[in-house]
């Protein structure tokens, strides 16, 4: 091989050389996927108080609201409603108070509404204050709940996703009843979450649930559930409580921890609530989520507290 040759060989493989070196590849970036969450529930740390209701549902469209319980402002009103339905002992004219824990709570001897400074709340319900006897089949009995209407109210299927997320801590439920009254099919403490989906027109709406502690579970169901209630004449669709909050019962004094997809929950709600006749005129594109409530129906003897916080709705998209 002639000299020069060897040399332009050799040229070659040293720009090669320099040009890798100089110029390595660029790694193109993944795309970036952006996302956007919007809080539905308003009034996240319960500042504005709670507009009162009265002692029925029947008596709302004629006396509206009876009282006002400001924790910390005092002007304006209320994003949350406080329901108590059907109660003996009535909340209205209860003063403010301030525990030695710094709580501050509105109470009497069948319930107690309380703020603490981390923005929890607890709602306590004595039913041994509020029933005479044990409740009889087709007898009303009593509610402790949050509620709230949406301003917002998100479209389901148009969002990406609809993360819900709350922490609860079951403080006490005492069993008030004497032995042998307690029927299981009767008589129970629960604290369930329900959203209210709207139809289209006047298709009505489903409650769609979101069980959480329940007196007679010794574990959380894996099964949904839907039923008619007759109280509101529209079906209850209940998700299974596992897959929220696991599988273990509720124990006292632990906090627990819920998060989930309610997007596709509520298809499958819907299509049960179909099945069954209801939503005629309605798809799944009509569907609104228009408010929500928690607390307590307590339809036993039973004295019993929980506490939430760090309750979220976010529509993602």
């Amino acid at each position: 091989m002639k000299k020069h040759t060897v040399l332009l060989i050799l040229g070659i493989i040293n720009f090669l050389s320099f040009s890798c070196t100089a110029n390595p590849p660029i790694d193109t970036p993944a795309p970036q996927i952006t996302e956007t969450a919007t809080e539905t529930i308003r009034d996240l740390a319960f500042t504005t108080g709670f507009s009162l209701t009265p002692k029925l549902s029947s008596d709302m469209a004629k006396v509206g609201y009876v009282d006002t319980l400001y924790f910390k402002s005092t002007t304006g009103n209320p994003l949350w409603h406080l329901a108590q339905w059907n109660t003996n002992v009535d909340l209205k004219g209860a003063a403010l108070q301030t525990a030695t824990d710094g709580s501050l709570y509105f109470g009497n001897i069948a319930k107690k509404i309380a703020l603490y400074p981390d923005s929890s709340l607890v709602l306590e319900l004595n039913a041994s204050a509020e029933y005479a006897h044990p409740r009889l089949d087709g007898e009303p009995w009593v509610h402790l709940l949050i509620e709230q209407n949406f301003s917002f109210a998100p479209f389901v299927n148009t969002a990406k996703r609809i993360d819900f997320s709350a922490q609860l801590m079951l403080l006490k439920c005492d069993n008030k009843m004497s032995p042998g009254t307690f029927n299981p099919g009767l008589h129970t403490a629960q604290s369930p979450m329900y959203f209210v989906v709207k139809g289209k027109g006047t298709d009505g709406y489903i409650w769609f649930g979101i069980p959480s502690f329940d007196y007679r579970d010794a574990v959380l169901s894996n099964k949904p559930a839907t039923m008619w209630d007759n109280g509101t004449q529209t079906y209850i669709a209940n998700l299974a409580p596992n897959t929220v909050w696991g599988s273990t019962k509720f124990q006292v004094n632990q906090w627990r921890t819920g998060k989930i997809d309610l997007k596709p929950q509520i298809l499958t709600a819907f299509n049960a609530v179909k099945a069954l006749g209801k939503f005629p005129n309605t798809a799944f594109e009509d569907l609104r989520i228009t408010g929500m409530n928690f607390g307590w129906e307590i339809p036993g003897t039973f004295d019993a507290a929980i506490k939430i916080k760090k309750l979220s709705l976010k529509v993602v998209k």
